[in-house]
């Protein structure tokens, strides 16, 4: 396994990886659902809207792009833009493998 550098370079990574893990594990989950659920629900409503199937890992990277045009727009990015990114990014890599390893069991 790699060491981990915690030079003053690579501390405001971790920061901001390490918040996004909190918030999505922590208070969110807590408040709003489990993500399978929550970004499942809301794939649902989306489906219905655009009138083609959403799913819940798909709901992740569109909330994701929300974010990345926002900072494109303001140029003037927030700190927790970047943790909500880092997020959003994590919870759609976790609900892509879930549905991977639902598709690929016998």
């Amino acid at each position: 396994m790699a060491k981990i550098d915690l030079s003053p370079l690579n501390t405001k990574r971790m920061q901001t990886l390490e918040s996004a893990g909190q918030l999505i594990s922590g208070d969110r989950e807590q408040e709003y659902g489990t993500p399978q659920d929550n970004f499942k629900h809301i794939a649902d409503r989306w489906s219905q809207h655009v009138g083609t199937r959403i799913e819940p890992w798909q709901v992740a990277l569109m909330m994701l792009d929300l974010k990345i045009a926002r900072m494109a727009t303001t140029q003037r990015p927030h700190a927790d833009s970047f943790i909500d990114a880092a997020g959003y990014a994590a919870l759609s890599a976790e609900l892509a493998v879930e549905i991977a390893k639902n598709t690929d069991a016998p």
